[in-house]
């Protein structure tokens, strides 16, 4: 299952096998998207429209500091109504991830 808007949750997660929640904690993530827009700032991403500069986006840095105690237990009470089925892989850490990517094969 992709993504995190609770929206479309029933939907999703019933007809996904499995839920791989990337759930780091804040400082980690704040650290990433500092240095994500650090080395990017100014530049034209591939993924965005010709002319849409990186740039700071003070919204989305709230956005990502407030994630895990605003939305972290919505998460939870969609994987118990809807999810139940699911298996679900919750990586909080680097280690976890590269032993979840060398389970499934992924270089």
């Amino acid at each position: 299952m992709d993504g995190n808007y609770s929206g479309t949750f029933d939907i999703r997660m019933s007809r996904a096998d499995s839920l791989v929640w990337l759930d780091h904690p804040r400082n980690v993530c704040i650290r990433r998207v500092l240095i994500w827009i650090i080395k990017g700032y100014g530049r034209t991403r591939a993924d965005l429209p010709e002319g849409c500069p990186e740039h700071v986006d003070i919204k989305f840095l709230r956005y990502v500091w407030k994630f895990r105690r605003k939305h972290r237990q919505r998460i939870v009470a969609a994987g118990a109504q809807f999810g139940q089925h699911l298996r679900v892989i919750r990586i909080d850490c680097d280690r976890d991830m590269e032993k979840f990517l060398a389970d499934v094969g992924t270089p």
